[in-house]
């Protein structure tokens, strides 16, 4: 595959990649709580929390994957743009905005912002620290 067509394809496969991981999670939490019989009924806070976590793990990895060279600098490119994303989204919780039919509000206290700029940090160490040790794979 082409460089070009690489760099192009870093942000759908990041936003894919952070699509993703809802659903594993999803059926690991459900079975793991219900499906043992631990809790009743399913509780949504622990999903709530977990899953911006992974997502922006999975978004930052997955588009430094992509990228055919340069994998840290993409990376920071989307820490960053994931960054802005995070504060757009608490701006409008803390206004209280209405968009549409959508009303932003702060559910699982708080914890989900801090649980994406967590797995943002998490991301960019994860990739940081497999270009330091050459564990990825240059395409050429």
């Amino acid at each position: 595959m082409p460089n070009w067509l690489r760099w192009i394809a870093v942000l759908p496969a990041a936003l894919l990649a952070m699509v993703l991981p809802a659903f594993p999670l999803h059926f690991v939490l459900y079975q793991s709580l219900t499906g043992s019989g631990i809790v009743e009924p399913y509780p949504e806070t622990p999903e709530r929390v977990l899953l911006p976590l992974v997502a922006a793990m999975a978004f930052i990895w997955a588009g430094a994957k992509v990228a055919p060279n340069h994998k840290v600098k993409a990376a920071t490119v989307l820490f960053v743009l994931w960054l802005l994303m995070l504060g757009c989204a608490v701006v409008l919780v803390l206004s209280g905005a209405d968009v549409g039919s959508l009303q932003f509000n702060l559910k699982g206290g708080g914890l989900a912002p801090v649980m994406a700029f967590i797995g943002t940090v998490a991301g960019l160490y994860i990739v940081r620290k497999q270009n330091a040790t050459g564990n990825h794979t240059e395409n050429v």
